[in-house]
C-alpha cells in the first residue's frame, strides 16, 4: 500500500516529526441507519483495516471527510440538521446508545467511530461525546473553510471537488 511506503520514507529519512495519511468519505459506510449499528462495506473492509495497521504508532492520522449535508440529501432528512449549531428541531435517537443526535455531524462522526471500533475490535462503547470521546480512539478534529463554498464550479466534480484550498478554490 502506497500509506506504508510513504511512512517507511518519512522514517528512514530522519522526519519523524511528519505524518502522511489519505483521506475516507463515508460512502465508504453501509447504508447508515443509526451510528451504533455503522459498519465499512465489504469491498472497504480489509482496506480500512490495513490503513489502521499503518498508522498505528505514527504521528498519522485516520482522515474522514465529513460532509453533513451529503446525509440530508441522501436521506430526505431536515435541512436545518445539517448545521452543527443544534437548533433543528430534528433529532435522531440511537435506540442502542439512547444518544440524541442533532445535527449531521455528530452523527456521521460517531457513525465512523463505530465502524472503526468494530472493525479493530476496541470495546464498542459511546460515551457522552460532548466530555470525552470515550472510545479508545484519540479524535482531532480539522475544519475545512466553507468561505468559498459558493463561489467554487462543480460542474466538473460534482459537489465533493468543492474544496481545494483553505481560503480560495485554487489551492491557496
Amino acid at each position: 500500500m502506497a500509506l506504508g511506503y510513504l511512512q517507511d520514507g518519512i522514517k528512514m529519512n530522519g522526519h519523524d516529526y511528519l505524518s502522511a495519511t489519505i483521506v475516507h468519505y463515508v460512502d465508504m459506510l453501509n447504508p447508515l441507519t443509526l451510528p451504533s449499528q455503522a459498519e465499512f462495506k465489504d469491498i472497504y473492509r480489509d482496506n480500512v483495516a490495513q490503513v489502521l495497521k499503518l498508522i498505528n504508532g505514527t504521528r498519522s492520522k485516520f482522515a474522514v471527510s465529513i460532509i453533513p449535508f451529503q446525509l440530508i440529501i441522501d436521506y430526505d432528512l431536515d435541512l436545518e440538521f445539517g448545521f452543527m449549531d443544534n437548533t433543528s428541531n430534528f433529532t435522531i435517537t440511537d435506540a442502542n446508545t439512547g444518544l440524541i443526535y442533532t445535527n449531521a455531524f455528530q452523527f456521521l462522526y460517531d457513525s465512523y467511530v463505530a465502524a472503526i471500533t468494530k472493525l479493530v475490535g476496541v470495546q464498542d462503547r459511546v460515551a457522552d461525546r460532548r466530555a470525552s470521546i470515550g472510545h479508545g480512539l484519540r479524535s482531532m478534529l480539522i475544519y475545512s473553510t466553507i468561505a468559498d463554498e459558493n463561489m467554487q464550479n462543480i460542474s466538473d466534480g460534482g459537489p465533493y471537488q468543492r474544496h481545494w484550498g483553505i481560503y480560495i478554490s485554487n489551492g491557496e
